[in-house]
C-alpha cells in the first residue's frame, strides 16, 4: 500500500468520525479519540521521499547507485512497517 493510499484511508476514517460526532453528539468524545488515534498513525507512517533523501544524504560520499538507493529505501520501509 502506498503512502497516498494510506493517507486516503486515514482521511476517510477522520471524515467518518466527524460524521459520527455530528449525527450522534453523545458519541462525540469517542469520535474525537478516533481522530486523535488517526493522527498518531499518520505520524508513524514513514515518508518514502524523506527517507530516500536522508539515505542519499548519509551516503553522499559513497558510490551508491540510484537503483541501490531505491532498493535500500524499499527495504527500510518494509522493515519499518513490520510489527
Amino acid at each position: 500500500m502506498t503512502a497516498h493510499q494510506n493517507s486516503a484511508i486515514l482521511e476517510t476514517i477522520v471524515s467518518l468520525a466527524e460524521e459520527i460526532a455530528r449525527t450522534s453528539p453523545e458519541c462525540a468524545h469517542k469520535a474525537v479519540k478516533i481522530v486523535e488515534l488517526v493522527g498518531e498513525l499518520d505520524a508513524r507512517i514513514p515518508d518514502r521521499a524523506a527517507m530516500e533523501d536522508a539515505l542519499e544524504a548519509e551516503t553522499a560520499d559513497s558510490d551508491l547507485s540510484d537503483a541501490r538507493l531505491r532498493a535500500t529505501t524499499d527495504a527500510v520501509l518494509r522493515a519499518a512497517r513490520e510489527p
